[in-house]
């Protein structure tokens, strides 16, 4: 957000478009999706001819991501592309599910935004925030068919989206005084925008309460999860990482990249088969009840039916509650 203020005072001192550039360097560097926010600056500049800005903001940003990556290469070594760069599978399941839930709760500001920036050419910033609103958007719903992506991804669009609401609603309340059609829209506008967000409140909610009232039971739940794992002697495959991080058994087995790099061909799950028939892991801790009747109905989690079917084969239930399952080995 800052980086964007910072833009928007750069057509008066091209200082201000080093400060956005450093400003976006940072903010890769903490979430890379944020990529939105400078490559809808760098495509503004493009398209106003602005080229001495235009400079200013790549060479600044360029150097700003250079220190900031030999920091990192010094401080973590040299992993940080390994990381980036690690291929995932593309669900489009995923990127239905988190754009339905994105639109549900801000399609009206974004609607509002646009109408506004649309009908009104005296927007300060309209063709910016045109852009901005197009670019954030684009890449959050690109980017939301990744597999394990949730609902963050969607922040810069919804950054986009407010702002430009606001500075819509900002401009109708200043020209509401000019005339009864322009006090109608800006009155208009504001109603909508405040009932979309109230009509979720009773939602949310009933959301927060029903958790808190699960709460006693769950934490119980993880309280035995975590006692049982304790108590096995050798590795443990836990779903739910935390518990396997505080019963002090090391990670050596994420579900998550695991069932990801068998969905691309990169890992053979028989391999992961003939590990669980040895019997290699003391544990495992499956998120939920796991038995040969639900196993043809599940869907989702972090692991497959061909993991889930060796699983019920060669380990016994030893704990089943509908938060946990863990499994040792049959004797």
């Amino acid at each position: 957000s800052f980086g964007l203020f910072a833009y928007l005072q750069a057509p008066r001192r091209r200082f201000w478009a080093a400060v956005a550039a450093i400003a976006f360097a940072l903010s890769l560097f903490t979430k890379h999706d944020l990529i939105a926010f400078p490559l809808s600056v760098g495509v503004h500049l493009l398209i106003m001819r602005n080229w001495r800005t235009l400079a200013v903001f790549l060479a600044t940003g360029i150097v700003a991501a250079s220190l900031l990556l030999a920091l990192t290469f010094h401080l973590d070594g040299p992993y940080f592309f390994r990381e980036l760069l690690q291929p995932r599978v593309y669900s489009w399941q995923n990127l239905r599910a988190e754009t339905f839930h994105y639109l549900l709760h801000f399609l009206v500001p974004l609607l509002v935004g646009v109408v506004v920036l649309f009908r009104d050419r005296s927007t300060p910033h309209r063709s910016f925030l045109f852009l901005l609103l197009v670019l954030t958007n684009l890449a959050s719903v690109y980017f939301s068919g990744g597999d394990g992506v949730g609902s963050n991804i969607f922040y810069p669009p919804l950054i986009a989206d407010l702002l430009s609401c606001v500075i819509a609603i900002c401009g109708l309340e200043r020209r509401a005084l000019k005339g009864p059609h322009a006090r109608r829209s800006f009155r208009t506008a504001l109603t909508i925008t405040t009932l979309s967000g109230a009509l979720m409140v009773p939602f949310q909610i009933h959301n927060d309460v029903a958790a808190q009232l699960r709460m006693p039971a769950e934490t119980k739940a993880a309280q035995q999860a975590i006692a049982l794992l304790k108590s096995t002697n050798g590795p443990a495959i836990c779903e739910d990482l935390l518990l396997c991080y505080e019963a002090g058994k090391p990670i050596g087995y994420d579900p998550y990249y695991v069932k990801d790099q068998i969905q691309r061909g990169r890992l053979q799950e028989s391999r992961i088969s003939a590990m669980l028939t040895a019997h290699h892991y003391a544990a495992i801790q499956i998120n939920g009840v796991v038995d040969a009747a639900s196993l043809a109905h599940r869907k989702g989690g972090r692991f497959t039916k061909q993991f889930l079917r060796t699983l019920l084969a060669q380990y016994r239930p030893i704990l089943v509650t509908r938060a946990y399952s863990i499994f040792v080995p049959r004797a």
